[in-house]
C-alpha cells in the first residue's frame, strides 16, 4: 500500500520480529499478525530464521542501563577520595554490596554505631567464642565505619591531580585496599540458615528489616542487663505503629487495627507524573532518529549506543507529596465481612501512623509485575524533600475511636475456628510459590502471599506481596500446620487447659527459664517454640507480668489496650518510641538494575558537619557532587530535634 511495513530482517525469529510502520497515523513500532504470510510472499520462511541481531528494545534497555549506571555512580565526574572516621569503605565479598550500603547508613546513626563501638570491650569480655557472636561482629563494623583505625589519613591522599594521575593503577588499589574493611565474620553469621548466606545478589530492603530485627533478638539474649540496657536496640529507632480505619459503609460502623512496621513502603502514581506529554514526545523523537538512522544502513550497535550525541532519555517527574498522599488516601475493600449486618459488602480501609520514631526509612516500589509475568522497573523521578513533616499527612488521632464513631461489634455469632477454617489454607501452595521464588521474592514472603489470598492464583498472590513486601513480619519463617489444629491450639491457650510439649518446656528451661514461664510463653504463642522464645526473652524486664496477663490475672490492663490485638506487647519495653514527626533527609541507597535480585547498590549519606553528600561504593567513598536521591530505592530520615 501507501505506506508499507519495513521489517529488520536480524530480528526475524519464528514468532517475532521488529516491524515499523511507516503510515502518518502510526510512525511507530506495530505488531503484524500476519507477518509470516507477509515474508512468505518475498520467500522468507520465518519458521526457519534464527536471530543474528539485537532487537531495538533489547538495544532500549542496554542503553537505559547505561545511563542509570552512571547516574547512580557519578561516573565520568571526578570526584574528591575522602578518608577518615566515619568515611571508611567496605569490600565487595561477592555481591554484597546491598549489606555493604545498609551497614554504612546504620554505621552513620551515632546513637547506634557509638554505643556498640563503646562496649566492644564488654562484649568480648562476655563472650567465650567471639568468633559466633553475632552482636560482637557487628560491633567491631560499627568500630571500623565510625572510627580512622582502618582509614588513611587525609594527608596521605593527593589532592593535586597532577601527581594522582602519576600514580600506577596497581598502587591506587593499594591505597583503596587499605582503608577499606571486610565484613566476612558478619557476613557469615548473619546469614546462617538463611539465604543472606549465598553470592548471589538480594534485596536491600529485605536485608535492612531481617539486620535489624535479627539484631534486635540478639541484644535481648545478652545476660548482663547493664550492657543490655546500655547498647541500643537498632529496632527502637526505626518501629513505629500503624493505625488501620476501617469503616463498614453499609453501617457506617468502624473498627481499628494496630500493626508494627519498620519501613514505610511507598506506591509510585505514575498518573501524577507532572512531564507526561514531555516524556511521549521525547520518546517518540529518539524513535524517530533511531529510524532515521537505521534508515541511511548505519551499524545498529553503533547508532543505539554511541546515541550520537543523544542525551539521557528523559523520565517521569512524580512530586513525594503524590507518594505520601497515595498512601493515607481512602482504600476500597469489596467483600468485607461486615459484622454489625452479618453480611458482605464494600468498606474503606485509611492509614495513619500512631508513633513516629526517631528513624524512617522510606522504601519506593519501583518493581511491578506486568501481565506476562515479566518485573518492570518505574524509572520514574521522585525526588525527596530534604525536610519531610509526616504529621499533617499521616499522624493519627490520640484518642480512639473518635467521639462521634460507633465501633464494629465482635462477631460472637461464627465460631472463629469456623471462619478461619473457611478462609484460610492449611498451608501455601508449592506451584503458586514457586512462581513467585522465581521471580525473585523471598520463600517465607511468598507462602505468606499464596495463605493469605486463599490460593487462589499467583498473579493475586503477586498483588498482595506488592501491598505487603514492606510488612515488618513479611520474610519472617510461618508453621504451616492445619487450620483446625491451630485455632484448637489457640483456643486452649486462652483458657489455659492445654498442656504444652514436655520437650518444648524443656528447651525453654534450659534457656534460663522458669518452668511456669515457660508453659505460659507456649500456651501464648499457640506451642511454637520459637516464638515462645521470642516471646520470653521479649517481655524480660517484667516478665511476671507479662505471664500473669497470659493467664488471666490482669485483664484490667489488657482492656486498656485500645482493641489492640496481640500476645500482651504492650509493656514500656515493647511500646514504639514517639516523637515529633518533623524529619531531615540523611541518606539514599539506590539499585540499578532490572530487579532486586541483580544489579549493584551503591548509598549516599550526607555528612552532619559540612552538609556534604558522600557517594559510598563498597570500597570506594568519594566526595558527591550531584546525589541521585531522585532515583533512589530507599530513603533514610532522621528526626529533627525540637530543640
Amino acid at each position: 500500500s501507501q505506506y508499507p511495513l519495513a521489517v529488520k530482517l536480524g530480528t526475524i525469529t519464528p514468532t517475532e520480529a521488529d516491524v515499523y510502520s511507516y503510515a502518518r497515523d502510526e510512525d511507530d513500532m506495530v505488531i503484524d499478525e500476519c507477518l509470516a504470510e507477509h515474508l512468505a510472499h518475498w520467500g522468507i520462511k520465518m519458521q526457519l530464521m534464527q536471530k543474528s541481531e539485537r532487537s531495538m528494545a533489547e538495544m532500549q534497555i542496554e542503553l537505559n542501563r547505561s545511563y542509570e549506571f552512571e547516574r547512580m555512580t557519578e561516573a565520568g565526574k571526578h570526584l574528591r577520595r575522602m578518608s577518615g572516621a566515619g568515611l571508611v569503605g567496605l569490600h565487595n565479598l561477592g555481591n554484597s554490596c546491598y549489606m555493604n550500603s545498609v551497614l554504612q547508613w546504620l554505621g552513620a546513626i551515632p546513637k547506634l554505631s557509638h554505643a556498640f563501638k563503646k562496649h566492644l570491650e564488654d562484649l568480648y569480655a562476655n563472650n567465650t567464642e567471639p568468633e559466633k557472636d553475632l552482636l560482637l561482629q557487628f560491633a567491631k563494623v560499627m568500630e571500623a565505619l565510625c572510627t580512622d583505625r582502618y582509614a588513611i589519613p587525609l594527608a596521605s591522599i593527593t589532592s593535586s591531580d597532577e601527581v594522582s594521575d602519576q600514580l600506577s593503577q596497581e598502587q591506587k588499589q593499594i591505597d583503596i585496599q587499605a582503608e577499606a574493611v571486610r565484613p566476612i565474620q558478619f557476613k557469615a553469621l548473619i546469614g546462617r540458615g538463611n539465604h543472606f548466606s549465598s553470592g548471589e545478589q538480594q534485596d536491600a530492603l529485605e536485608f535492612f528489616q531481617f539486620a535489624i530485627d535479627r539484631l534486635s533478638k540478639e541484644l535481648r539474649s545478652v545476660r548482663s542487663e547493664e550492657l543490655r540496657l546500655d547498647l541500643t536496640d537498632p529496632s527502637k529507632l526505626f518501629v513505629f505503629e500503624l493505625s488501620e480505619r476501617v469503616i463498614c459503609c453499609a453501617s457506617k460502623q468502624v473498627r481499628y487495627t494496630t500493626r508494627k512496621d519498620n519501613v514505610l513502603s511507598l506506591h509510585i502514581p505514575l498518573s501524577a507524573a507532572t512531564n507526561e506529554d514531555l516524556v511521549e514526545q521525547d520518546t517518540k523523537h529518539r524513535l524517530e532518529r533511531k529510524r532515521r538512522r537505521e534508515s541511511d544502513s548505519m551499524n545498529d550497535t553503533q547508532s543505539a549506543l554511541d546515541g550520537t550525541g543523544d542525551a539521557e532519555p528523559m523520565r517521569l517527574n512524580v512530586p513525594f507529596d503524590a507518594c505520601l498522599k497515595t498512601l493515607a488516601a481512602p482504600e476500597i475493600i469489596e467483600d468485607f465481612y461486615s459484622t454489625a449486618t452479618k453480611s458482605k459488602g464494600s468498606a474503606v480501609k485509611t492509614v495513619r501512623m500512631r508513633t513516629m520514631p526517631p528513624m524512617v526509612v522510606i522504601h519506593l516500589r519501583r518493581y511491578t509485575v506486568e501481565r506476562d509475568w515479566t518485573i518492570r522497573k518505574l524509572d520514574a523521578a521522585v525526588e525527596p524533600p530534604l525536610m519531610l513533616d509526616l504529621e499533617a499527612v499521616l499522624r493519627a488521632p490520640t484518642e480512639l475511636p473518635l467521639p462521634d464513631e460507633t465501633l464494629l461489634p465482635e462477631d460472637t455469632d461464627v465460631p472463629s475456628e469456623s471462619f478461619a477454617a473457611e478462609t484460610v489454607p492449611a498451608s501455601a501452595n508449592p506451584e503458586i510459590v514457586a512462581q513467585l521464588v522465581a521471580m525473585g521474592f523471598s520463600e517465607n514472603g511468598c507462602k505468606r502471599a499464596a495463605i493469605a489470598t486463599g490460593n487462589v492464583n499467583a498473579e493475586v498472590s503477586m498483588n498482595w506481596i506488592l501491598e505487603h513486601m514492606g510488612d515488618a513480619d513479611f520474610n519472617d519463617p510461618i508453621e504451616e500446620a492445619s487450620t483446625n489444629s491451630h485455632a484448637a491450639a489457640h483456643s486452649a491457650s486462652g483458657n489455659g487447659t492445654s498442656e504444652p510439649p514436655s520437650e518444648s518446656i524443656d528447651m525453654l528451661v534450659a534457656m534460663g527459664f522458669s518452668v511456669e514461664h515457660a508453659k505460659c510463653a507456649l500456651r501464648a504463642c499457640d506451642m511454637n517454640l520459637e516464638r515462645a522464645a521470642d516471646w520470653l526473652f521479649s517481655h524480660g524486664d517484667d516478665l511476671d507480668a507479662a505471664v500473669a496477663t497470659v493467664n488471666g490475672a490482669a485483664e484490667a490492663i489488657a482492656s486498656t489496650s485500645g482493641g489492640v490485638s496481640g500476645t500482651g506487647e504492650t509493656t514500656a519495653d515493647n511500646a514504639a518510641l514517639d516523637g515529633c514527626g518533623l524529619y531531615e533527609l540523611v541518606g539514599s541507597i539506590s539499585h540499578m538494575g532490572s530487579n532486586t535480585q541483580c544489579g549493584h547498590y551503591v548509598a549516599h549519606l550526607r555528612r552532619d558537619s559540612d552538609g556534604q553528600w558522600v557517594l559510598f561504593n563498597d570500597e570506594k567513598v568519594l566526595a558527591s557532587e550531584r546525589p541521585p536521591l531522585d532515583s533512589a530505592y530507599m530513603f533514610l530520615y532522621r528526626r529533627v530535634s525540637s530543640s
